[in-house]
């Protein structure tokens, strides 16, 4: 799996449901000397090619992965789906994403026949 690419600083989230996991996990490991939400066993930092080595044994684990190719780029598709989804415009997902230029969140944007259909039935047709 090749490095990502340089990527610029990105506020994360901070769902309610979320902000109680978060103390009680920095409670359970030693302090680091810089920031970090993941860290390996010696207490350092998990580097790109560590947290895709987690990622691919939990996709193996859960048997998602014999069904489809799972990625963590595909977790980010589905996010920014999902959120469009949920009533979010383009410029919240484009935030969210950290991208610098909206064309770079369309590329998110997918739409499948029964959204079409969805949207379609809920014109008002005038005649």
């Amino acid at each position: 799996m090749p490095p990502p690419p340089a990527r610029r600083a990105a506020d994360a989230p901070d769902p309610p449901r979320a902000r109680g996991a978060l103390p009680e996990y920095d409670a359970t490991r030693v302090p680091l000397t810089e920031q970090a939400v993941f860290v390996g066993v010696q207490d350092k930092p998990l580097n790109y090619t560590q947290l895709g080595q987690v990622f691919r044994h939990y996709v193996a684990s859960s048997g998602v992965g014999e069904r489809k190719r799972v990625t963590p780029h595909t977790l980010r598709h589905v996010f920014a789906s999902e959120l469009l989804r949920a009533g979010a415009n383009l410029r919240q997902v484009q935030e969210l994403l950290g991208h610098k230029h909206l064309d770079s969140t369309q590329r998110y944007t997918r739409v499948n026949a029964r959204e079409l259909r969805g949207a379609i039935k809920r014109l008002r047709w005038v005649g």
